[in-house]
């Protein structure tokens, strides 16, 4: 536009220069011709066989990518401390009321002591306490719709018996994370 009219400014300043297609949404991450839409899922504690996970790797439909990260953030020494403390205390305070009231106790708060108990002594030998999660990530072209893929996917974490929670303002975060094989995760390290 320059060229034909002199009064048209072509000198953008760096500080008002921004990317050129940069989407608002903050269910989606827009990169190139793709856009990608993630979800975490809070592991059981129990751990999950790998069938389980089969509806969340598969593509609903041709042209998707799914990608899937496990992370295994280490919880700060401090925090597992006092986790540890907290749940044997909580395991000795309930043994104490059940036998102050003349209840048997139940053969699941036994374990749930047990295992209470056993933390605490893995600890005290150097092992660390981690937080698992997961991250699932769908990809299509910019011609479909992610809105509805994110449904689908959505919907497949729901169907493998997760519960899918969203990572709105972070889809860039989770993207990078599930995609690129870096070591990264979603935990920062002071939170660890």
């Amino acid at each position: 536009m320059r060229e034909k009219d002199a009064r048209v400014n072509a000198d953008v300043p760096w500080a008002m220069a921004g990317p050129s297609g940069a989407d608002a949404t903050v269910r989606h991450y827009s990169h190139d011709a793709w856009n990608s839409i993630s979800a975490t899922i809070k592991l059981p504690s129990r751990g999950a066989v790998m069938g389980a996970l089969a509806p969340i790797l598969t593509p609903s439909e041709s042209g998707e990518r799914r990608s899937f990260l496990v992370a295994y953030p280490v919880v700060s020494q401090s925090k597992a401390d006092r986790q540890s403390g907290n749940a044997e205390w909580a395991a000795d305070l309930a043994e104490g009321m059940n036998e102050k009231l003349g209840r048997k106790t139940r053969a699941k708060q036994r374990d749930e002591a047990y295992k209470a108990r056993g933390l605490d002594a893995k600890l005290a030998r150097g092992n660390a306490l981690t937080r698992p999660y997961a991250v699932c990530t769908v990809t299509v072209p910019k011609t479909l719709r992610i809105t509805e893929f994110g449904r689908r996917l959505d919907a497949s974490v729901r169907r493998a018996g997760f519960a899918p929670l969203r990572l709105d303002l972070a889809q860039d975060t989770g993207f990078a994370a599930s995609t690129i094989p870096l070591g990264t995760s979603l935990t920062r390290s002071g939170d660890a």
